[in-house]
């Protein structure tokens, strides 16, 4: 009976100190891993919308070729035609310029990115696939600029590169 007495509880919790230990830690990386998961975000919502004007400039090119008719990509803002005061950033169309007809329309470019292409207002393709233009489309993100993007096209090459934060694109 006396060996009954003896027996101790045991515990099968944690205590309320534990918790508040456990919850500090998680907190502080929690904390930590936050504005790097931003950056990253930011990183990839510039790489998107340079992948979404490099396949645009491709399907134009691409088109071109396959019709044997001059195709633009120009900024637009209503989905229908090819608008001037418009800015590239308010949308874009495909159209084959001898059908006369759209191919592709893109609606607006996420606002939190800045995004231009100052040397010209469209561009066109060739049958042989070279474009009346060179020029890049550069993209920042207003979150962190050091995320930037740019798209040369040279002679109806495209491709893109990673651009400094110094770099205000203007050429």
């Amino acid at each position: 009976m006396r060996q009954q007495l003896r027996q101790t509880k045991h515990s099968s919790g944690f205590t309320l100190i534990e918790l508040m230990v456990v919850l500090a830690v998680v907190g502080f990386i929690v904390a930590a891993a936050t504005p790097s998961m931003l950056s990253i975000l930011a990183s990839n919502r510039v790489a998107i919308s340079a992948n979404e004007i490099v396949s645009a400039l491709n399907l134009a090119k691409s088109e071109a070729i396959r019709t044997n008719q001059t195709v633009t990509l120009c900024k637009s803002s209503n989905d229908i035609t090819c608008t001037e005061e418009s800015q590239w950033n308010e949308g874009w169309l495909i159209i084959n310029n001898e059908a006369d007809h759209i191919i592709r329309t893109h609606s607006e470019v996420d606002e939190q990115l800045g995004f231009n292409f100052r040397t010209a207002n469209a561009i066109e393709f060739k049958p042989n696939g070279f474009s009346n233009i060179n020029g890049r489309f550069c993209f920042k993100n207003n979150y962190d600029e050091s995320n930037s993007r740019a798209v040369i096209i040279f002679r109806g090459r495209i491709r893109t590169e990673k651009r400094d934060a110094a770099d205000d694109c203007a050429a």
